[in-house]
């Protein structure tokens, strides 16, 4: 068995560094890292040459039967059988190049856009066209240690010389041998040799030395991230700091160094024989990076570009929004504003779009993700919703029949008269009917019931009496946020059921401290898809007070309270279940059982379902306590 492949990001120099260790159980060493600037994302090549492609949380493998070589502003640089392709994000296709190699390529550099390929036995650069030819040496290539690009020219280094590759010209020559190449900002070489670190500039090296601090001996990789340069020995890493002249150790290496690279936020990635290091630099000013954004119609079929027309026979689209933010991937969200309605999180990189959500003619979606206070760039969509217009064919026939509609109008004109004057009644009814119901579930919901409200602030206040202020602050503060959360809720009439199960998460945790007993409760949702799904806001929460006032009283022991949400029958499923005195003890004690809230819900169920079932809530009695059924049409 090979050694396990383990993610370690290592708490460093003083406060700027933390640490944290994820372990992917990774069968293989990895030997090489690459890091794509333009998405953010990281590669490592494991000893078989496999490549996987790392976001920080999630290990996929990427180009099987290629060999990944390099990467140059989001260009991918693959080998496979002596042949040189080229993969592109945006295209998601693999070309082959018409570039002639070798049996074994050892390495690519850039230079712009132009490509330094080195083989054991040439090394031929490209235009921006790829065509190549090859350089010319007066040593043989085999011997060549290293090889470093700068922002003009490159540089190679055999034995203790460093010369320039274009002209074969020698620049440079060290006390030792040269062992790695970087460039700093300013422009200096900075060269590895058996001993020491050495600045070039002029034509002459000399020793880098620090004003605070010992520089490590040894040195085997340079790697310069603008305002530090990593030094990495056989042992150690170390950092120097251009700015004060210091150099401090950050970590101590397990096993064997093999390779190390700069990611898009300035951190410093090591991989040995033990596993892969993450460093971090939180001095760097840094932003989520969107990687890939896309629309998916009902088909599964991709579609790039951000505007969108709705087909008449589709129910839903989805919206893709991937990003990647290696500081803290942990804590990356992707977020939606649908027509300036507010940001709201979502529970994946998705968002999932029904018709009903939108509006005739344009609808205006932004999205971004955020990692706390840092925030990406915004990605526009617009959908557009057609108008339905009569054709032209319908009207012709339309048009033809109204001679003998109009006298069949005039016969019958008294009995429509009489019959619109009784339809338009019934209609009316029916309006208003549909508006008290509304106006009588918002009521309901804004009452929140006083009782409720008034036994929040007085736990709340019984708790300062008896001088438990944390615990006072904190309820305080749950008692705030539920406030805000209600409010805003309860603006519009549907939301997504993961910002529905928040709420009501807040509002058994405020009535867990108001209650005279103690209950536990649990909110399982079966698939994590059904999150994105939108629901009536508010729907289920009379049916949990409903659960409390009946089913517990002030002598109830381990009290539970579980709601669980799943998919029947195209309808979504709101188990609502207590162990409590159980439904047909309750309803002999207490007739009223059932509160105006549930009967004004279950009413509000059956006006915004077009199929109209019989029963929406439904009560089972062979449990203990009581489980209530309700079904909520997807909207």
């Amino acid at each position: 068995m090979r050694p396990a492949l383990v993610l370690l990001t290592v708490l460093s120099f003083s406060h700027l560094l933390s640490a944290n260790k994820i372990d992917l159980s990774f069968d293989g060493t990895i030997e090489k890292i690459f890091a794509c600037k333009e998405s953010g994302l990281l590669y490592f090549i494991d000893d078989n040459d496999q490549c996987f492609e790392y976001n920080g949380i999630h290990l996929r493998q990427k180009f099987n039967a290629y060999k990944l070589l390099g990467i140059n502003n989001g260009k991918f640089y693959l080998s496979k059988s002596n042949s040189l392709f080229k993969y592109t994000q945006s295209t998601e296709k693999i070309q082959p190049l018409p570039i002639p190699l070798d049996r074994n390529i050892r390495n690519i550099y850039f230079l712009g856009e132009k490509l330094i390929i080195v083989s054991d036995s040439q090394i031929r650069i490209t235009d921006e066209n790829y065509s190549s030819h090859q350089l010319k040496f007066k040593q043989r290539v085999d011997g060549i240690s290293s090889i470093f690009c700068g922002n003009s020219t490159c540089f190679y280094s055999q034995g203790n010389q460093v010369f320039d590759l274009f002209n074969d010209e020698l620049l440079f020559q060290t006390n030792d041998s040269c062992l790695d190449i970087c460039q700093s900002k300013s422009g200096d070489l900075i060269v590895a040799s058996s001993y020491d670190t050495n600045i070039c500039r002029e034509g002459t090296c000399r020793i880098l030395n620090a004003a605070s601090g010992y520089m490590p001996s040894d040195p085997r990789k340079l790697v310069d991230s603008y305002d530090d340069l990593y030094i990495i020995n056989a042992t150690d890493v170390h950092r120097f700091s251009w700015a004060e002249s210091s150099v401090e150790l950050i970590e101590k290496i397990e096993g064997i160094f093999l390779d190390a690279k700069i990611d898009a936020w300035n951190g410093l990635w090591l991989a040995t024989t033990q596993g892969v290091y993450h460093i971090k630099n939180p001095k760097k000013n840094s932003e989520p990076i969107i990687h890939n954004s896309y629309i998916e119609n009902a088909n599964g079929i991709k579609q790039n570009d951000s505007k969108y027309s709705w087909n008449e026979n589709e129910e839903a689209i989805k919206i893709y929004l991937n990003s990647t933010f290696l500081p803290n991937p942990a804590n990356l969200k992707t977020q939606y504003n649908l027509n300036e309605q507010g940001w709201k999180n979502l529970t994946r990189s998705v968002l999932y779009l029904t018709k009903s959500l939108l509006s005739n003619g344009d609808n205006e979606i932004l999205m971004r993700s955020r990692s706390g206070n840092n925030i990406s760039e915004v990605r526009r969509f617009t959908i557009k919703i057609p108008h339905q217009e009569v054709g032209s064919t319908l009207w012709k026939l339309l048009l033809g029949s109204l001679g003998f509609l109009f006298a069949i109008a005039l016969i019958s004109l008294l009995n429509l008269r009489n019959n619109n004057k009784v339809i338009q009644s019934e209609i009316e009814k029916l309006r208003s009917q549909n508006k008290l119901l509304q106006k009588e579930q918002q009521v309901d919901q804004l009452r929140m019931n006083p009782h409720f409200i008034f036994n929040s602030l007085n736990s709340i206040k019984g708790l300062l009496s008896q001088n438990k202020i944390p615990e006072a602050r904190q309820s305080i503060t749950l008692f705030s946020s539920f406030l805000r959360k209600y409010l805003y809720q309860t603006e519009g009439e549907n939301t997504m059921l993961s910002d529905e199960i928040e709420m009501l998460k807040s509002y058994l945790k405020l009535e867990q401290l108001c209650r005279p007993f103690k209950f536990k409760f649990i909110i399982e949702v079966e698939d994590e898809e059904l999150l994105d799904l939108w629901v009536p806001n508010m729907i289920v929460q009379p049916f949990l007070e409903n659960a409390l006032v009946h089913g517990f009283n002030a002598d109830s022991e381990n009290a539970l309270l579980t709601l669980k949400f799943s998919e029947s029958q195209n309808y979504l499923v709101a188990e609502v279940r207590d162990n409590g005195v159980g439904f047909q003890k309750e309803l002999k004690e207490n007739k009223s059982h059932k509160s105006v809230a549930v009967d004004l819900t279950e009413k509000r169920l059956a006006s915004i379902d077009k199929n109209r079932q019989s029963a929406y809530v439904t009560y089972d009695h062979t449990v203990d306590g009581t489980l209530v059924r309700i079904k909520l049409s997807r909207i």
